[in-house]
């Protein structure tokens, strides 16, 4: 849909992962090219079209049904319009890439995460304290509602000689779902913080 079928890089390594450092979102662009050449190979290989700094299609070589409604609303015959009018399905690419960029970046989200706790996991059983609180750092920043790693967080502080801060945490965790959700620390963390404390 973008005028002339192309785009410049820099615009598509925006509008793709502008999530990312502009380096990082270059590179992505330039692996996803050279994916996309492999896969149409067989199928389209003179579908993509690629000039200096301008990445397009050949607008001749696939149809979409919001250029062919375009082209129809310009009709004036009954026929032409009833094909554009059973063409629309809704407002443009509703849901379609907005959906997919939220369905992507909650999985790897989800994934992260994943990872983190895994890690925290490990470096707790192996007693490094201190690492496994900053993971578990990193988990909260991502989901600060997580009580067992602000569990993990009062464990490691308390193993370090510092119950104040473990009780500080718990203090953190209290006024965050106090505030934001109406509810007490689960019946499992007040018992843990309560053996922490003893």
């Amino acid at each position: 849909m973008h005028p002339e079928h192309s785009a410049g890089r820099e615009e598509l390594a925006a509008l793709l992962w502008g999530d990312r450092p502009d380096q990082q979102a270059r590179l992505s662009l330039r692996q996803c090219i050279l994916r996309m050449r492999a896969d149409l190979t067989s199928a389209a290989a003179d579908l993509l079209v690629l000039q200096d700094d301008a990445v397009g299609l050949q607008a001749n070589a696939l149809t979409t049904d919001a250029l062919e409604f375009e082209a129809l609303a310009g009709s004036t015959e009954t026929g032409n319009l009833e094909r554009a009018c059973a063409l629309y399905r809704g407002e443009f690419m509703q849901g379609s890439y907005e959906t997919w960029v939220e369905e992507q970046r909650s999985y790897y989200r989800e994934q992260y995460l994943r990872m983190l706790e895994s890690l925290a996991g490990v470096s707790e059983k192996q007693e490094e304290w201190l690492r496994s609180m900053d993971l578990a750092q990193r988990i909260l920043h991502e989901d600060p509602f997580r009580e067992d790693i602000h569990c993990l967080i009062m464990r490691a502080h308390v193993n370090l000689g510092n119950k104040a801060a473990a009780k500080e945490q718990f203090e953190t965790l209290r006024r965050l779902l106090e505030r934001e959700l109406g509810v007490e620390p689960s019946g499992e963390t007040r018992k843990l913080y309560q053996e922490l404390m003893g």
